[in-house]
């Protein structure tokens, strides 16, 4: 009887990391409000918070063998709402840095934008393909955030992330362009022309 409802309790672990970061935005966005101008500490910290959470509940979720669709879905939107929150955030906070460099965000803005129409128009579903280049843009991203509101300027990390979030996206369009039927979990489009050809 314990060791059912231990398992229960474990088993709830995943989801319970996954809403975390909805809080974990939403408090960033009333800590940028409140408090301007002594957040950004707390904004660093709190996105360090919501990165180790993304990373223990596919761990978790895979080690207890839980990790659906269903669950792997719900994560991309914690995602989601995460950075968007902590993105505008952070940036209405550095205003200025965004009116020099507004037309190269725009860009990343666009591609994300297309990525999730090209996937709701294709097969009404939200982006759920967690490749490697989307987590190793999501660290830079966060890298990048940090350095901005505590520094209130950037350079390496900021055409770092540029770049990244456009081949990144990129890549996604592409495989949601060349996937037949909606997946998730797709590493890479290489991973999807190999799978391909193995079918």
């Amino acid at each position: 009887m314990v060791d059912k409802l231990t398992m229960m309790n474990l088993n709830k672990l995943p989801y319970f990391l996954v809403y975390s970061r909805i809080i974990f935005g939403l408090t960033i966005g009333i800590t940028a409000i409140i408090s301007p101008d002594f957040s950004g500490v707390m904004i660093a910290v709190i996105m360090f918070l919501g990165i180790i959470s993304d990373i223990l509940d596919g761990v978790i979720a895979w080690k207890l063998k839980i990790d659906t669709k269903a669950l792997r879905v719900l994560d991309s939107n914690a995602d989601l709402f995460f950075w968007t929150v902590a993105v505008i955030a952070i940036f209405g906070l550095n205003w200025g840095f965004v009116q020099l460099h507004w037309i190269y965000i725009l860009i990343v803005f666009g591609l994300e934008f297309l990525a999730y129409l090209v996937c709701h128009i294709k097969f009404k579903k939200m982006i759920a393909s967690h490749t490697y280049l989307a987590k190793i843009w999501s660290i830079i991203l966060f890298l990048f955030l940090c350095e901005l509101v505590l520094t209130s300027h950037s350079n390496f990390l900021f055409h770092a992330v540029i770049w990244l979030g456009v081949i990144s996206r990129t890549e996604i369009i592409g495989i949601l362009m060349l996937s037949k039927n909606w997946k998730t979990d797709v590493s890479s489009v290489f991973y999807l022309q190999s799978s391909k050809k193995v079918s």
